[in-house]
């Protein structure tokens, strides 16, 4: 009887010995042929994945309370405007953002970034320059300001496909805001 349990334990792992060596060599076969899609798709995925500027890594709140994330534009491009609602030269220049959009929103995303104010005069802000066709964020505690090292405004950040972020402190003029929205969308 020892024997026969001996010979059956054989047995056995032979078997499983066998079972093994011919899933490796079923897995070989998938590799060498490409039939192993989701170890190539992982790879892909891997690849394609891009990794977020810190500055983009915030949740906040729009002026009409819907959540946003950054890291939403992190594939951009896309175009942050750092705005008061009292900044003389931010009510100059509202006027080329909302015609910048109309002429490059469906290229490049626009984000308005509010501050120094109340909820209220942000939203009257939007209303009378006609800005309501973009998301703008309520940043009244400057969290994204802060982020982007915004420290006064108007400034811009343009960020391109590639995750670059190129941030200008200051006005931008109609023409220099064409001239970097047309590079962001023939890159």
């Amino acid at each position: 009887m020892p024997i026969r349990t001996r010979t059956v334990g054989l047995l056995a792992a032979t078997a499983l010995t066998l079972a093994a060596c011919g899933s490796a060599a079923d897995d070989a076969d998938a590799d060498s042929t490409g039939d192993d899609t989701a170890g190539s798709t992982a790879e892909g995925d891997a690849e394609q994945a891009m990794e977020v500027p810190d500055e983009l890594t915030f949740t906040a709140e729009s002026l009409d309370g819907t959540e946003i994330h950054g890291e939403a534009y992190a594939e951009g491009p896309a175009v942050f405007w750092f705005w008061t609602p009292w900044c003389t030269v931010c009510q100059s220049e509202a006027p080329s953002l909302a015609e910048a959009h109309a002429d490059h929103g469906g290229e490049v995303e626009f984000v308005g970034v509010a501050a120094d104010d109340e909820l209220a005069a942000m939203q009257d802000f939007v209303s009378t320059y006609e800005l309501g066709g973009f998301e703008h964020i309520n940043d009244a505690e400057r969290d994204v300001w802060t982020r982007f090292g915004v420290t006064s405004q108007p400034a811009y950040a343009f960020l391109d496909g590639d995750g670059d972020v190129d941030l200008v402190r200051g006005s931008v003029s109609e023409d220099e805001l064409g001239d970097r929205l047309d590079a962001l969308t023939s890159s």
